[in-house]
């Protein structure tokens, strides 16, 4: 490698530190390590690699270092498992997390390209709402609020009008705009249904949330008129409301909370027993291979150009033709 091309070193570059990112986004999704060691965990993977290479050593130096660097790993993410310390979140934000895993991953992966769903539980009264706005500029967000099931004929309904009374660090009545909702009383065609069936009526609206988080949560009282059947057809009129919490959540939340959480929850991961089984039957397994390979190997630089080295040699235009023994 001393005598290669500079084509062979660029390409050799690019392509370990490819290699080198994707082991270090493995083992920072699988082991709970910070994605900030991202980086720096291939920076290290690509100098002792260079070192390797450069210096000509065999086959056996190569597995030794793989066999000490997996032992190291899986100490450090063992370690971190048991001694990183549940982050201090607040407990609003805590709960979405725990009991809304799936909604929470949507916020981080989609952003602001969503509808945020009040979906109605019978045990729930408060919700975490990502803001749109940014430096405490309020901004229209997209609500959905559903109320409590409703049973009508043929589950049919449809929206009449609405409204959403917000208390606290928002303050005032907003309407709901019938071109808004996906069933709208002059779209709906009501037919004549004998059964009865259950069904949850939605309302869709847009709310100016402040751009900062609220903390404190700001009360709410929904409002929604709604047309629904009968059994022969015809129609009749009611009126739903519902009372819960909003606490609007920022950047406090997209940026820091929920990656505080993420990687408390992927360090814990190692603690699952399978994985921790895995990690240690590795361990004693490479543990092993490393005193064999120290008490036997040939592990002198530049001894012979066996392994990655007569690679090397070949790429690079030093070794044209057959192979060294």
């Amino acid at each position: 490698m001393r005598g290669g091309s500079a084509y062979t070193w660029v390409f050799f570059l690019v392509f370990g530190w490819s290699i080198a990112i994707g082991i270090a986004e493995f083992l920072a999704t699988q082991l709970g390590f910070p994605y900030t060691w991202t980086t720096p965990l291939a920076v290290v993977m690509m100098g002792a690699v260079l070192f390797l290479v450069y210096r000509g050593y065999s086959v056996h130096a190569w597995l030794l270092a793989a066999c000490l660097a997996f032992i190291l790993i899986a100490g450090v993410a063992v370690l971190r498992a048991v001694t990183v310390s549940e982050p201090n979140i607040p407990d609003m934000y805590l709960t979405e997390f725990e009991t809304n895993a799936d909604r929470a991953s949507e916020f981080w992966d989609y952003g602001y390209g969503m509808d945020f769903t009040v979906e109605y539980d019978a045990e729930r009264t408060s919700y975490l709402i990502w803001s749109y706005a940014y430096g405490g500029v309020d901004y229209p967000t997209p609500l959905v609020v559903e109320f409590p099931p409703f049973t009508a004929a043929g589950g049919q309904w449809a929206f009449v009008s609405g409204s959403l009374r917000l208390r606290g660090a928002v303050a005032g009545t907003f309407t709901a705009s019938p071109e808004d909702q996906t069933r709208r009383l002059d779209t709906v065609l009501f037919e004549a249904d004998s059964e009865q069936m259950i069904t949850k009526p939605i309302m869709q609206l847009q709310v100016p949330l402040p751009g900062t988080d609220t903390r404190d949560p700001v009360r709410a009282t929904a409002t929604m008129e709604i047309a629904y059947a009968l059994a022969d057809g015809s129609t009749e009129t009611t009126t739903l409301t519902r009372d819960f919490e909003i606490i609007v959540a920022s950047l406090d939340y997209y940026y820091t909370y929920y990656d505080r959480y993420q990687n408390w929850e992927n360090s814990r991961r190692v603690t699952n027993p399978s994985l921790l089984i895995a990690l240690a039957v590795g361990s004693v397994i490479a543990a092993g291979a490393s005193i064999y390979l120290w008490r036997t190997g040939d592990l002198r630089a530049g001894a012979n150009a066996s392994g990655l080295q007569m690679v090397i040699r070949r790429l690079s235009g030093a070794q044209q033709l057959g192979a060294e023994v």
